[in-house]
């Protein structure tokens, strides 16, 4: 079996976990074809568990329709960007306009292919959680802005 590692390569310890990505790459292309898969999923199976704790989940089919739907809404809202700036008539317009309408518009639309995704692929009870607590640090975030914002008009 002939390895594809290079001598020269050096790891140490304490980098280690400062450079995950680059050690399970470095490992996965100096291993033979069959240590390699096996590596690979040993990963994917760590970053499933942790996924799984973080959002509460128990089914690994769940984390991968989850990823689906991101996935998916992602691409659609590439293809909505577009017609979208051409009816607003931005073009080559500055970054901060195009900035504005996206957080207005398009940020929105993005939002509701999750739920939309969600629904067709029976994640919709996770989306709708996140989107509810997503709106409430939105709405508490514009709060403190408004609060701030009155606050230095009162003082000047």
């Amino acid at each position: 079996m002939k390895l594809l590692c290079h001598q020269d390569t050096k790891i140490h310890k304490e980098n280690f976990y400062a450079k995950k990505k680059t050690l399970c790459n470095l490992v996965s292309s100096c291993l033979p074809a069959a240590g390699r898969s096996l590596w690979q999923g040993f990963f994917m199976k760590n970053t499933f568990v942790k996924l799984k704790k973080k959002w509460g989940i128990r089914r690994t089919i769940d984390i991968i329709l989850i990823l689906i739907v991101f996935s998916l809404a992602g691409m659609s809202i590439v293809y909505v960007r577009v017609p979208v700036f051409k009816a607003f008539g931005i073009g080559d317009t500055h970054i901060l306009i195009k900035t504005i309408v996206y957080v207005i518009i398009v940020f929105p639309v993005y939002q509701f292919f999750l739920l939309f995704f969600g629904l067709l692929f029976g994640q919709f009870k996770f989306f709708w959680d996140k989107e509810k607590k997503m709106a409430k640090w939105v709405w508490q975030s514009a709060k403190r802005i408004a609060h701030g914002v009155k606050r230095s008009v009162h003082r000047s």
